[in-house]
């Protein structure tokens, strides 16, 4: 794992050196998300546990490729993802959550978009009620999205659905496998694009 992390690593840094390239009256974006998240858990025994909630989102772009119309960029993603179980009673209950970050690509052309990034998440569930625990893990996943933005400006607003995939380790569960585990969301985003290129948006942050 640690081998994989290291090479992507690697092709995420040889992709920022080449946002050189980017034009130079195409700024850096900011992005801020707040979402609908749902989130299916299957057991060995093919029964499946639900879970919905609310997510948040901070998703940073520079630039690699651009034209008046088109632009792909590098983006570096941090979310925070709360569930709680469906079937949550007054005497059972189940709460799950997940924050880490990603790194991926993002294309767009007039206002549609689709990415996919790399995701690791640390994640937990707490049980509280007759029965009581509480497991943390981590998980990695890619995450597949697409969507559409309005542009007003330096500014956008857009809505983007996604989905995720993992397996939860039965030695966090004490299961006698894997847990299958798939996320979804619906996501209304507030976009902000800097009047600057990546070289001058990185000299203004080291104060050069």
């Amino acid at each position: 794992m640690q081998s994989s992390a290291f090479k992507f690593l690697l092709v995420c840094l040889t992709l920022l050196g080449a946002s050189s390239f980017a034009r130079k009256n195409d700024g850096v974006r900011v992005q801020l998300g707040v979402g609908k998240p749902t989130l299916e858990v299957t057991n060995p025994d093919d029964t499946k546990v639900n879970y919905t909630g609310l997510a948040g989102s901070l998703r940073g772009y520079i630039p690699l490729l651009t034209t008046e119309k088109f632009r792909t960029d590098l983006t570096g993603t941090l979310r925070y993802l709360d569930f709680e179980n469906t079937n949550n009673n007054s005497t059972q209950s189940e709460y799950a959550q997940y924050i880490g970050p990603s790194a991926g690509l993002e294309t767009s052309i007039y206002g549609f978009f689709v990415g996919a990034e790399y995701v690791v998440l640390k994640g937990r569930h707490i049980s509280v009620g007759q029965f009581s625990r509480k497991i943390e893990f981590d998980l990695t996943s890619t995450n597949i999205y697409y969507g559409f933005r309005f542009n007003l400006g330096l500014g956008s607003i857009g809505v983007s659905t996604g989905k995720m995939s993992s397996t939860i380790p039965k030695d966090k569960t004490d299961l006698s496998t894997d847990s299958p585990w798939k996320a979804s969301d619906v996501f209304l985003e507030f976009t902000y694009t800097f009047e600057m290129s990546t070289g001058k948006f990185i000299s203004s942050i080291f104060g050069k």
